[in-house]
């Protein structure tokens, strides 16, 4: 029988259920990726909107310290204007106290001698115009972000940390795509996403997901580990080239609603308020919405990110379809999705195993496509499918694309043959 109290904790951020181990300290508690020093709330709140959805970012007083700092596993980001002495005088008396200077970047009115004197003056790490675009920023702190906090290599292969890393790009620039309301770049999604797919093809999903896990981001992390299940599951299946595709970039854009939803709250430690919930909830919609007003995708992957928590006894959101409703691509993603989800590590719960998770998933009676579920079972249970997987022949994958036409891939035979 379903254990819906862990399915609840999943969905509402609930502390985790008592049947469960004790939990440890989780990485979702993290402290801030960036402390935003600011004499000027309303920049600083506009700042941190445009930076929420790459990094969990604090705004901080002229003259406090954040603990944070004094641990020395995050950034210091100065935004004020420094001609001001009201300013100057408790920013220096701070930089004073704080341990490493050098992990710190200072944003200094224009860019001329003036400006960077001032910085200099301040003792920041780097310096840079106030007026600095804000994808420059964000690369610069997750540049500075990985420096302090190296990723260890645990064995994974050049291949696949070069393509970790290009997807680490492609996700800050779909999310300030999306924040500055441009298109989103859809031939760098497709170039990342050929890569990734040849990669899992050749690596299998053992090695993906051993590097994706060690990624300081959650928003990354989840966008990367529901990918890499979608794309083994198409390749599980022996879909056509085309249909995983489809499910690639199905997958990686599945979320990019939540750009619009702070990091604050999506990896809010502890329970959510109800008003929170609900704008969580509304990522769906925001997903669709962004899609549809870009243009560029196909309506298939559009319905998968509006439609990927409805299940099929209805009891989803954000329209409680159910049945022939929700097209097959949906289901496939929703498994994974969910997948992903009870594997990793959140601030209210700890990760499940494979098998837990499996078994977890198992439960929902009804609300997963069952046959779908059951060729998932090798991918996440079978103990050999995840070690290095050598490339399949090109006409190993000789159907047809049934993704994209609605056809279930476990009928695609009896619908060929009719």
């Amino acid at each position: 029988m379903l254990r819906p109290a862990i399915l609840k904790n999943i969905a509402t951020r609930n502390p985790a259920s008592t049947r469960d181990p004790p939990q440890p300290k989780f990485n979702g508690a993290r402290m801030a990726d960036v402390y935003l020093i600011s004499d000027d709330l309303t920049r600083a709140e506009k700042l941190r909107a445009k930076l929420a959805f790459n990094f969990w970012i604090e705004i901080a007083p002229i003259d406090t310290l954040p603990d944070g700092v004094n641990e020395g596993d995050c950034i210091l980001l100065i935004d004020c204007d420094l001609g001001e002495k009201a300013s100057a005088e408790p920013l220096k008396a701070l930089m004073e106290r704080v341990p490493s200077p050098d992990k710190s970047i200072v944003l200094v009115d224009g860019s001329g001698f003036i400006g960077q004197a001032r910085g200099n003056a301040l003792g920041g790490g780097q310096i840079f115009s106030r007026g600095i675009k804000i994808a420059t920023l964000s690369y610069a702190l997750d540049t500075m972000l990985h420096d302090i906090r190296p990723l260890p290599q645990n064995g994974t292969s050049p291949e696949v940390r070069r393509v970790l890393d290009q997807a680490r790009r492609l996700h800050q620039d779909i999310a300030l795509a999306v924040h500055d309301n441009k298109a989103l770049p859809k031939k760098a999604i497709e170039t990342v996403l050929r890569k990734l797919v040849d990669v899992l093809a050749f690596h299998g999903i053992g090695s993906w997901i051993d590097a994706v896990r060690l990624h300081h981001s959650h928003t990354y992390r989840h966008s990367m580990l529901v990918t890499g299940y979608a794309v083994v599951f198409g390749q599980q299946m022996a879909l056509d080239a085309a249909d995983i595709d489809l499910l690639a970039i199905a997958a990686l854009l599945h979320d990019v609603g939540k750009v619009r939803i702070p990091l604050s709250v999506l990896d809010k430690p502890g329970k959510l308020t109800s008003e929170e919930f609900d704008l969580i909830k509304n990522h769906p919609i925001y997903s669709r919405d962004i899609l549809v007003d870009d243009g560029q995708f196909a309506p298939a992957v559009i319905n998968a990110a509006y439609q990927h928590h409805e299940f099929i006894d209805g009891s989803g959101y954000p329209e409680g379809l159910k049945g022939d409703q929700i097209a097959p691509l949906v289901r496939m993603l929703t498994i994974a999705d969910i997948y992903a989800a009870l594997t990793e590590v959140r601030s209210y719960k700890r990760a499940y195993s494979n098998r837990e998770a499996f078994h977890i998933m198992t439960e929902m009676v009804g609300k997963l496509d069952s046959r779908l579920l059951n060729a998932f079972r090798p991918i996440v249970l079978d103990e050999t499918f995840g070690r290095v997987r050598r490339r399949k022949a090109a006409n190993a994958q000789q159907d047809r694309p049934v993704l994209q036409a609605g056809i279930h891939p476990l009928d695609r035979n009896r619908t060929v043959a009719m």
